[in-house]
């Protein structure tokens, strides 16, 4: 078995056929990949989509569990996967046809621990490539590229099983922005990290996605994953690389500030208030970073903590072409 995919799966009737629609389009025998469809609790029409897709696929696993969230849901995927690589698909996106011959040839062939590939985000039916790896034609060691621009999605790379297993990489259970927190810890492990230009991973953009929407928790949660890269930076990373896991954290800290800035006064003001209290922590991130723009923040946030939301804001005003330029919009 070349390799798994697993599909995380939670009301998703409208676009799960889609998806698997495209993960059985593909040049390897059945024989050669498997696709774990994980059934997280959905309440609507996904199980028995899924379950009908099984049918007619014998190299389908339909696995359910009560509702536990994405991270989980992952986790107990890749219990069961059996491939030697490991690909993380939403079950709202779908993958480029006859794709996995090209991922696991190059993925065997020069033996990575992990494979990245090129997304496009679907905007009116029309794909908008965010990235490109002309640039990276080398097989590199992951901690030599937490500097460079890279997207946190797990599912824009895939996974060599075994280097998951034998770093101990899962998804934190339970928490928004799972990604942010998996990501440098598997670039900084991975010794052998290849990419290829090609677009392989189409992501559609729906409102009602986690990403889309509002929610006090998502805050609690990247404070969360901040700390969480604080402490694998102090306790497990080497120094010459500690900056770069400082620099996520602080990537998760303005995330952070721009869930607070879509927020109305009163539901700001408690989590606001939960900030502030951290506030000394906050800044370490900001000023530990590799980021000169980090550092700028950092030092003006440690002068006027309770402008946190206001410098971040001004801030993000500068940088706003950049961003829109990485996600594709611009």
């Amino acid at each position: 078995m070349k390799i798994s995919i697993i599909i995380p799966a939670y009301n998703v009737e409208k676009y799960l056929d889609r998806c698997l629609e495209t993960c059985f389009s593909q040049d390897l025998s059945e024989k050669e990949y498997e696709v774990i469809v994980v059934n997280d609790g959905a309440k609507d029409k996904t199980l028995d989509i899924a379950l009908r897709w099984k049918e007619n696929h014998a190299n389908m696993t339909v696995i359910s569990q009560e509702n536990q969230g994405l991270s989980m849901a992952r986790n107990n995927g890749l219990k069961e996967a059996l491939g030697e690589y490991v690909m993380f698909l939403d079950s709202d996106d779908w993958i480029a046809e006859n794709c996995l011959k090209l991922i696991t040839d190059k993925c065997l062939s020069e033996k990575l621990d992990m494979l990245r590939f090129c997304a496009a985000r679907m905007i009116n039916d029309k794909p908008y490539r965010m990235y490109s790896y002309k640039a990276y034609d080398k097989v590199i060691p992951g901690r030599n590229l937490l500097e460079t621009k890279f997207f946190v999605c797990v599912p824009f790379a895939v996974y060599r099983k075994a280097f998951l297993i034998e770093n101990k990489l899962s998804f934190y259970p339970g928490i928004y922005h799972e990604d942010n927190e998996f990501t440098p810890r598997a670039y900084y492990y991975a010794e052998r990290v290849g990419s290829i230009d090609d677009i392989i991973y189409c992501l559609r953009q729906t409102p009602g996605s986690i990403t889309h929407t509002v929610n006090p928790k998502k805050v609690k949660d990247l404070c969360k994953v901040a700390a969480n890269l604080k402490s694998f930076a102090e306790e497990t990373v080497k120094s010459k690389y500690k900056a770069a896991i400082y620099r996520q954290a602080a990537d998760c800290m303005n995330s952070c500030f721009r869930e607070l800035n879509r927020m109305d006064a009163n539901t700001q003001a408690p989590l606001f208030k939960d900030l502030y209290a951290i506030r000394k922590e906050i800044t370490g991130y900001f000023l530990k970073s590799s980021s000169y723009k980090h550092k700028i923040e950092g030092l003006l946030i440690g002068i006027c903590p309770k402008k946190m939301l206001s410098i971040h804001s001004l801030l993000d005003i500068v940088h706003y072409k950049e961003r829109q330029k990485q996600k594709g919009i611009a």
